[in-house]
Parts: structure tokens; C-alpha cells; sequence
């Protein structure tokens, strides 16, 4: 799993990249 910080809408947030065991990627963000 990747994480990176990302700035939306001035708030840091996190975007956490993963792949499941079909190979697609996921997507999604946490706030800090």
C-alpha cells in the first residue's frame, strides 16, 4: 500500500493507493 500527502481544498490529507488480489487499483483518502 502507497500513501501520500495531498493538499484538497486547503486541508492536508492523506491518499492511500492499494491493490486488491484482481488487480484493480483503490483509491481512497483519510483527513489528518
Amino acid at each position: 500500500m502507497a500513501t501520500e500527502p495531498l493538499r484538497v481544498g486547503g486541508r492536508w490529507m492523506y491518499l492511500y493507493r492499494a491493490v486488491d488480489k484482481a488487480g484493480n487499483t483503490l483509491d481512497f483518502t483519510l483527513p489528518e
